[in-house]
């Protein structure tokens, strides 16, 4: 039947924190724990996590820490942020592309925290997403060395239920999360002198739909036909998967008119929207090639591998925004492209929708 062989292009892991770890130290003198290491976090979850930071830091800010037993009041602001990047059609003159760069922040909840020594004291606010914060002192027996001495206080931070996921890519559209904490003067704002303000990175996805026990039987195939009365069909085993796992597929095709197959090409592709705003990514591809079928009728099985690490579950299109408001949505697809020999565009094209789940 004159098949080749298949040719595996390489897969393309996404949203790899690589920049992150469960303590971080910044400038060698602040270090910010989370329960996490990796950053990656669930929609509903909860963020715990540590902050210590050497009285001697703030000292630099032209500020004096007494000793524990007299230490003034230093307050903790803590937010978590999201920000959807994607761009959209303008006027033409407006730049060389007519397109233009929009950042509309999808997340924004903070809550102001009062540190004190050796106690706990919170000011509630309706954005509350931080449950308990405590300082204690970590300094030696000699109250006036305070190269010694430093602040520690523990945090939670819930993350709402509705965010879409993370889309951490150099391209657009994308969606990036992070967590950031800044210390506040007596007055309200931030220290003066330096800047005592530090940004973790989040990867949050949801966990997707749950199975349905009982699953339509033609969501597990799907098939076209074209011009030279060429049908391809694909069929699937499942229609949900998790990550990590690896999606059987068998493919056949009739060719009645005995046309000469060149290639049929496999991809599993992560779709993405933001605003007006469409972006893509292959996570694998796959090929057969064939030198002179003309057969009648072909069919062949293979399995495209979903990245196994912070891979985010399907995602329903959702309005979201603080002040402007535009949809998201998140999906997953193979695309699977017959092409005819002495054609130079593709032929015959079929696409197969997957649903990615944590449940």
């Amino acid at each position: 039947m004159g098949n080749t062989g298949w040719n595996k292009s390489s897969s393309s892991n996404i949203n790899d924190p690589s920049v992150n770890s469960q303590s971080t130290i910044i400038n060698d003198c602040v270090r910010i724990s989370t329960n996490h290491p990796d950053g990656f976090y669930f929609t509903g979850d909860t963020i715990v996590g540590t902050v210590e930071i050497p009285s001697t830091l703030i000292n630099s800010s032209n500020r004096t820490i007494p000793s524990a037993n007299k230490m003034n009041k230093t307050r903790l602001l803590i937010e978590l942020v999201g920000n959807a990047v994607y761009s959209a059609e303008v006027d033409t003159g407006a730049d060389s592309d007519g397109h233009a760069l929009h950042d509309v922040n999808v997340c924004r909840r903070q809550f102001t925290v009062t540190l004190e020594s050796n106690q706990q004291e919170e000011e509630t606010s309706l954005d509350t997403i931080v449950s308990s914060i405590s300082i204690t002192d970590s300094g030696t027996d000699d109250k006036n060395d305070s190269m010694q001495q430093s602040l520690t206080g523990k945090f939670t931070v819930s993350i709402p239920d509705y965010l879409p996921p993370s889309l951490n890519d150099k391209n657009y559209p994308h969606i990036a999360y992070y967590l950031e904490l800044m210390l506040l003067g007596n007055s309200g704002s931030s220290w003066r002198g330096t800047d005592l303000r530090y940004q973790i990175p989040l990867y949050i996805s949801s966990r997707g739909s749950h199975i349905p026990s009982m699953i339509d039987r033609n969501d597990l195939f799907r098939n076209n036909i074209n011009r030279h009365d060429i049908q391809m069909t694909v069929n699937l085993t499942h229609t949900y998967f998790h990550p990590g796992d690896a999606i059987a597929l068998n493919i056949t095709y009739i060719n009645p008119q005995r046309r000469y197959i060149r290639s049929i090409n496999l991809q599993l592709m992560q779709y993405f929207l933001v605003a007006n705003d469409i972006g893509g990514k292959c996570l694998e591809e796959k090929e057969w090639t064939f030198d002179t079928d003309t057969n009648t009728t072909w069919s062949g099985n293979e399995q495209l591998q979903l990245p196994t690490k912070h891979l985010p579950a399907s995602y329903s299109k959702t309005t979201v925004g603080t002040t402007t408001l535009i949809q998201c949505e998140l999906g997953y697809h193979i695309v699977v492209v017959l092409k005819e020999k002495g054609l130079l565009t593709e032929d015959l094209r079929v696409i197969v929708p997957v649903e990615v789940t944590y449940h």
